[in-house]
């Protein structure tokens, strides 16, 4: 037998090396796939396109893997600016240096709220323990909202300090108080 020829893995009739499908019984010789140039059906395990010489599979592979890095080099770009731009607003609108602003977020991601769409200051949630303190109440907006929907707001209050007091839904459950996770966002 040649070395252009093998052996049928299914009548043993001696067929050419390429062959797809064996001539003599129909049976198909393994995986098949298809060459991006000529479009001929050739077996999965040939590296050169015995019809046209094709040698691009090994190179079209390493294509999709540098598309594949790309991609997710743009997810992470885009997910740190994210990050960047929560402590940056967190940071200008409840007007809180850095260190108090990356805490802030922290503990928001901790409560399940990872993008902010906006903080508003509401003037008539200060004080939230009625002492006569000096806390200032905001209103925070996820999930692409802003702070008119209910479901997607948490309320915050915080020290003048930056120290965060309590976070609670408008009208439900507490979700962080006394420095500790007590419900996540739902």
């Amino acid at each position: 037998m040649s070395v252009d020829k093998v052996k049928c893995i299914k009548c043993g009739q001696e067929i050419n090396r390429y062959d797809v499908i064996c001539p003599n019984c129909n049976k198909v010789q393994g995986k098949s796939k298809v060459c991006p140039d000529c479009k001929g059906r050739i077996l999965a395990s040939e590296k050169v396109c015995p019809i046209c010489g094709n040698k691009k599979f090994k190179k079209s592979k390493l294509i999709i893997v540098i598309i594949a890095v790309i991609i997710i080099c743009l997810l992470l770009a885009v997910a740190l600016q994210k990050v960047i731009n929560n402590e940056e607003i967190i940071s200008e609108k409840m007007n809180v240096d850095n260190e108090q602003a990356i805490v802030i977020k922290d503990v928001l991601e901790d409560v399940g709220i990872t993008t902010i769409n906006e903080i508003e200051r509401d003037e008539s949630l200060d004080d939230y323990y009625l002492n006569g303190g000096t806390d200032k109440g905001y209103r925070i907006a996820f999930r692409g909202h802003d702070t008119n929907s209910v479901p997607d707001t948490v309320i915050i209050n915080i020290t003048k300090d930056g120290k965060i007091l309590v976070i609670k839904e408008p009208m439900g459950d507490v979700l962080y108080e006394n420095d500790k996770v007590l419900n996540k966002i739902n």
